[in-house]
């Protein structure tokens, strides 16, 4: 790297298959510490489970020398000559990395949500403690109870999609419904949670989306069920996920929606067998992965206006 300018900020993430970060502080490069072994996500699916789904507890409360803490200015857990000071200048601090190889037609905003909130926690925790160096620092067991009370009552914010509501609470129950659209108080529902209905389909309605016909059934803030084949839509992309099949015509169908933060299901007229929305990822168009979808309930509206059909024992229960 002789040639490139110091004013460039190196984020030196494949340590040790690259090039060493002291190495390069050495030659006067800032760093920003985003070591791959400690602070790499993959976006649902990691090939070979090269990375795992949430960041390793563990691994950040013993992934300096000694055993101690992980922190911005540790690169190698077992080798302290790889690590600088804290106080390096050159030393950028670190940044944690959800990444999207394999594309963003597989992940919801609340699946991203799920997957990322405990990880920038504990990584805020350890860059704001050091390497076991301040007196506020948290153990483990400590930060899992405090974790859980925070991201609850965090003001301000609701990216859980939290009612409030204990679990196993109705956040809505019909027996029929006669008039639609019905608005109902709460726009996305996070998981866990069953949705539960019985519908009786109408003729085709002349509503068309896309050169084909589309009835929403349920619509939240983040999802549309389309009553046509159980098809899930994401408005924030406009992606769709179709299930594959259509129900029978003016005959009653009774659906039961599980959801949980990693997969959603359903199963048809009291059947115990399940069947999962799904989507194919990939990486530029190559070693294609099938991976299934979550979505939050789709709690606002209930029906459209001039729905035709029949719609009976609609619920929604916190908890699978």
């Amino acid at each position: 790297m002789e040639n490139i300018s110091r004013n460039v900020t190196v984020q030196h993430w494949w340590f040790l298959g690259g090039s060493i970060p002291v190495q390069l502080m050495k030659q006067a490069f800032s760093i920003i510490n985003s070591n791959q072994v400690l602070l790499y996500l993959d976006g649902k699916f990691a090939e070979n489970r090269q990375f795992p789904w949430a960041l390793n507890l563990t691994l950040l409360w013993s992934g300096a020398p000694s055993g101690k803490g992980w922190a911005a200015n540790i690169f190698s857990a077992n080798d302290p000559m790889n690590n600088t000071s804290i106080d390096n200048p050159l030393l950028c601090r670190s940044i944690m990395a959800l990444w999207n190889d394999w594309g963003n037609n597989v992940m919801t905003s609340l699946e991203i949500h799920n997957q990322l909130v405990q990880s920038i926690a504990v990584v805020g925790e350890k860059m704001w403690v050091g390497s076991d160096v301040q007196l506020s620092s948290l153990t483990q067991d400590e930060f899992k109870q405090i974790y859980l009370i925070l991201n609850i009552a965090t003001p301000g914010q609701n990216l859980n999609c939290a009612t409030g509501l204990p679990p196993g609470s109705e956040v809505f129950s019909f027996d029929s419904i006669l008039s639609f659209p019905l608005e109902m108080k709460f726009e996305s529902v996070g998981a866990l949670y069953t949705l539960s209905f019985t519908v009786k389909s109408p003729p085709p309605s002349p509503v068309s989306k896309n050169n084909s016909v589309l009835t929403p059934l349920f619509t939240g803030l983040d999802s549309i069920l389309y009553l046509e084949s159980m098809t899930l839509e994401a408005p924030a992309t406009n992606l769709q996920y179709d299930f594959g099949f259509k129900l029978v015509l003016d005959v009653f169908t009774s659906v039961e929606i599980h959801a949980t933060i990693n997969h959603m299901y359903v199963q048809l007229n009291g059947s115990v067998e399940r069947f999962h929305w799904t989507s194919d990822l990939s990486i530029q168009g190559a070693f294609f992965q099938l991976v299934n979808m979550s979505f939050a309930a789709l709690s606002h509206v209930i029906g459209q206006d001039g729905f035709a059909g029949e719609l009976l024992n609609v619920s929604l229960k916190l908890g699978d």
